[in-house]
């Protein structure tokens, strides 16, 4: 009870409430922590927020939940309003590039999510076997299956050339001058990778015109005896000049 004797004037006095506020990252660090911050704050003060990380995310904003509590995207400037608050970090995933080399049925590039799955084809190559994956940011898990990681990246298919017979047969020509006859003994059998330039040798044979050597190069060839990857000498006849003299007499 206050008796007023004269004029009085009556001040109040107030101060301010505070408040909890809480940084929920959500799934990324803020302040070195992937933990939800918490700090005091009285009713209209204001902070700076600085941005969280996370990888493979770009950080899009802030969900601001509080009684009169506002976030200025602008100035990152958060003002506390009258009742506990939370900042939750809003995110969206990154893509990435993924390049594939070094085949001829999954060349190509994919632009895809951080830590999104793609399933690699099977390449296959005329003439070589498919030995894996050089696969330097180690993408790839056992069953070919891609998870991307937060950065572009190449992998490239390995190849092991495969090894092809080739047959190298010496033919004499008959006596009709346009048939041949085959030297099976000197066919010559060997093998080599795909792609590869062999270099066969002739032979010489007496009576037979003389023939330069001759290259192959190796392709793919299922059958045995191989009939692509064949190289065929035939050699000519030599003529030569019979002269009858019928010495003083007569030739007809």
């Amino acid at each position: 009870k206050v008796t007023i004797t004269e004029s009085s004037t009556a001040v109040a006095h107030w101060s301010k409430d505070a408040y909890r506020l809480s940084i929920n990252p959500n799934g990324g660090t803020y302040n070195g922590s992937t933990s939800t911050y918490e700090k005091s704050m009285d009713y209209e003060e204001e902070e700076v927020i600085s941005n969280p990380i996370r990888e493979g995310y770009t950080f899009t904003g802030w969900d601001v939940s509080g009684t009169g509590s506002t976030y200025n995207t602008t100035t990152k400037v958060f003002k506390m309003g009258y009742s506990n608050s939370t900042l939750t970090a809003k995110w969206t995933k990154n893509k990435y590039k993924l390049t594939i080399q070094e085949t001829n049925t999954c060349d190509g590039e994919q632009m895809l999510d951080y830590q999104e799955t793609y399933q690699l084809c099977i390449p296959s190559k005329e003439g070589y076997t498919f030995a894996g994956w050089d696969d330097p940011d180690s993408l790839i898990n056992i069953n070919d299956v891609v998870t991307m990681k937060a950065k572009d990246s190449t992998i490239k298919a390995k190849w092991t050339a495969n090894t092809y017979n080739y047959v190298v047969y010496h033919n004499k020509m008959n006596l009709d001058g346009t048939t041949y006859t085959r030297v099976d003994a000197d066919t010559y059998n060997s093998s080599s990778e795909y792609g590869t330039v062999v270099v066969t040798e002739a032979k010489t044979y007496t009576g037979f015109k003389s023939l330069s050597n001759k290259s192959i190069t190796i392709g793919v060839e299922s059958n045995n005896p191989p009939t692509n990857n064949v190289v065929n000498y035939n050699y000519e006849r030599e003529k030569y000049t019979l002269t009858i003299n019928p010495n003083g007499g007569t030739y007809t």
